[in-house]
């Protein structure tokens, strides 16, 4: 049987979710939605909790009024360990934020970095895993032809100064996976602290975090299904011990119970957390059936892309990368550009630019690529409303 045999049969003309999201619903479709990466569309079911929260609930979750209040805290703390389930945590090494790079900066901040300090980081890394560890001194290592954070150079940059390791579980320029727990495992060697970018990968790959050996793990709720002004940070306990908090104010009593108080200061974003439970339970009812589906859509999406010469692909990229891509479209046409038309001549939603990885891009000599991202809602009418799109508008004799 061949690949493309393969893809189809794995991924149907349909995608059985898409039915969910009234974002598609609405306008039969419409628009084509393949900017997944920079944020993921709604499930009603996520919407639905929302809106509950403020319909039934609209109370603060302690104190007050107690028996609405004690429905919103049980629904509050159910996210929590929702959370925890899906990381293969426990509760008590959950901390809500308001998104990934919030996250990540309460790790930065909280550990008390100095400028001796070392931090290593990856040419692959999106700004917010970057920019927050410049109260040390940061080192960036470099990738493989393949791709990959370049394990040989990454021991070879660990010192007696090293404190941590920051890395992204996949590439959101390429999609390609990389080896966290090989990575951790050099860290724990040197006892260095490992924090793991994982925005990209909730809804496309089951995590464990005890497997990846991490110190630390976040993601963002709105890449994930969930609302946006929500995001988590893992951290397993020891780790967590040696963070100071950003701020100083009371915490809630589950907060304090759960061992987080002091990195959750003031009112949480109580809709958008019970949202976010709302989409981990659609994720998880997913399942691996959601991870297959995208997994040979992307394929089928890189193949189409190949099979047309419609681009170039400056990144490298193979069959186990998320669905997603970063390309050059021929015949010149500049990225915003063919961006723009994308959305007013086909209803197209992609994005172009450097989407925060600006070190990666100079590595390349470019300043831009056209990235396209799927979700378990797109199907293989969406790649090819795209190559359609693009064959038109980037004709082979432009080039």
């Amino acid at each position: 049987m061949s690949a493309i045999s393969t893809i189809r049969l794995l991924s149907p003309d349909e995608s059985p979710w898409r039915g969910d999201f009234p974002f598609l619903v609405r306008r039969d479709g419409a628009p084509c939605y393949l900017d997944s990466a920079a944020m993921t569309l709604k499930p009603a079911c996520v919407v639905d909790a929302v809106c509950s929260f403020y319909r039934d609930y609209g109370t603060h979750i302690y104190g007050g009024h107690r028996a609405i209040g004690q429905r919103a805290a049980a629904a509050f703390d159910a996210a929590r360990a929702k959370v925890a389930r899906l990381l293969g945590a426990r509760p008590s090494e959950i901390v809500f934020t308001h998104n990934c790079s919030a996250a990540l900066n309460l790790v930065a901040v909280g550990l008390g970095l100095s400028y001796g300090d070392e931090i290593i980081v990856s040419r692959l890394e999106h700004e917010a895993n970057v920019l927050p560890w410049h109260r040390g001194q940061v080192r960036v290592c470099e990738v493989t032809p393949d791709g990959r954070i370049d394990l040989d150079h990454l021991a070879s940059l660990l010192g007696p100064r090293t404190r941590v390791i920051a890395v992204t579980m996949a590439s959101n320029v390429s999609g390609v996976v990389q080896p966290i727990a090989d990575i951790t495992a050099l860290a724990r060697e040197r006892r260095v602290l490992t924090v793991v970018d994982a925005a990209q990968c909730i809804v496309h790959q089951a995590i464990d975090v005890d497997a990846l050996g991490c110190d630390f793990l976040a993601f963002s709720g709105a890449k994930a299904f969930g609302p946006s002004g929500v995001g988590v940070l893992y951290g397993r306990e020891q780790a967590l011990a040696q963070l100071d908090p950003l701020a100083a104010c009371g915490s809630s009593p589950d907060a304090a119970q759960a061992g987080t108080c002091e990195l959750e200061a003031g009112t949480p974003n109580l809709e958008g957390v019970i949202g976010l439970g709302a989409a981990i339970d659609y994720l998880q009812a997913g399942g691996e059936a959601m991870r297959d589906h995208t997994a040979a859509l992307g394929e089928y999406l890189r193949h189409r892309l190949s099979e047309q010469g419609l681009v170039q692909q400056p990144f490298a990229s193979d069959a186990r990368a998320l669905p997603m891509t970063s390309v050059l479209p021929r015949g010149g046409i500049g990225t915003s550009r063919l961006t723009a038309l994308l959305y007013e001549s086909f209803d197209i939603i992609v994005r172009d630019g450097t989407h925060g990885c600006a070190p990666l891009f100079e590595r390349v000599a470019l300043d831009s690529a056209l990235r396209i991202s799927l979700a378990p809602y797109n199907q293989r009418s969406d790649v090819d409303t795209l190559v359609d799109a693009l064959a038109e508008l980037c004709p082979e004799d432009a080039s």
